[in-house]
């Protein structure tokens, strides 16, 4: 008779979502704008007639790249190397036709790494990956919100791990999230070779853990869903699937619709690998959430959650809901 394992661990793994959304709902309406000092504009817009409408329009108005004609410009504050623009298509497969086939593998493998769906012949309803869209709107959303574009993302392949780790340190956002992408996989090798390296602060793995920290820091003070894939991905790293869970969840809080997909997919990957993850630690995942939450707004120049919380959702079309 056939085990009935990977049945139980996808029960278990979707009473892990449950649990963790409910901890969600209850953690952002118990208090989570409270924690965070408004801004004098914010303050203006309380004594206006109409509040709520002032803060959609201001964080529509931030985020919001003026796009124009065939490109779609990055704004500044994501911007990394000499990339200023993108060029606006309507479906990414007219995107990738651009480039050949070896960089489209390159691409598809970096996207993939933050956060995947179905592929195949599903692609066209649903999203393989971070950078997956199927309109022009849904490719201003991402790039107004901080996503790499593929030229980016070639760009920062032959730089060395210096050249980011300087950039970063200057402030660049992209560059941080490069460089964290090649570090956090190289933490979780060394502390696979040595577990309990990292107590030790004598180790390259502690020293390289307190420097991806740092890196992940850095990300979370800008309030972007690629933010939290990055986060994902540095715990994907290093296997702590909790963690994952809590980070998807903050993508989805910070408007980006597709990340219950891509979490609903990487629980489905972890009940079909060989390794026993027939338990997820519900209660870590939401401890870690809040952390993640109080990283992204309780900065000490966090903007106003009630703003972050406004910005325009991923727009889903008929064919994606």
């Amino acid at each position: 008779m056939p085990s009935n394992k990977p049945n139980k661990q996808l029960l278990i793994g979707g009473a892990a979502i449950v649990a963790l959304l409910l901890g969600i709902v209850w953690y952002v309406q118990s208090g989570l704008e409270s924690s965070v000092v408004p801004s004098a504009s914010v303050a203006t817009d309380r004594q206006s007639s109409n509040p709520e409408r002032a803060i959609a329009d201001q964080a529509a108005e931030e985020a919001t790249p003026k796009s124009s004609g065939n490109e779609i410009p990055i704004p500044h504050r994501y911007r990394f190397a000499d990339v200023a623009a993108i060029e606006a298509v309507e479906d990414e497969q007219d995107l990738y036709a651009r480039y050949t086939p070896d960089e489209q593998e390159r691409l598809r493998g970096f996207y993939r790494s933050y956060g995947s769906g179905p592929s195949g012949a599903a692609r066209k309803y649903f999203f393989t990956d971070i950078f997956s869209f199927h309109s022009r709107a849904q490719l201003e959303w991402l790039v107004a919100s901080g996503f790499p574009t593929p030229d980016e993302v070639l760009a920062a392949e032959p730089m060395s791990n210096e050249e980011l780790r300087d950039m970063a340190d200057s402030g660049n956002y992209k560059a941080a999230a490069f460089l964290l992408h090649r570090e956090a996989p190289a933490e979780g090798r060394l502390l696979k070779e040595n577990p309990g390296s990292a107590d030790n602060p004598n180790t390259e793995a502690f020293r390289l853990a307190v420097k991806n920290d740092e890196l992940e820091r850095q990300l979370l003070a800008e309030p972007s869903a690629f933010s939290a894939y990055a986060i994902a991905a540095s715990a994907a790293a290093n296997e702590e699937s909790y963690k994952v869970l809590a980070a998807y969840e903050l993508a989805n809080l910070l408007g980006d619709q597709r990340a219950t997909r891509f979490s609903a997919h990487y629980e489905s990957s972890l009940a079909q690998s060989s390794r026993d993850q027939s338990s997820i630690d519900t209660s870590a995942a939401l401890s870690s959430f809040r952390g993640l939450v109080f990283d992204t707004f309780g900065g000490r120049n966090s903007p106003d959650v009630r703003i972050e919380l406004h910005r325009p959702r991923f727009e889903m079309t008929p064919a994606n809901q």
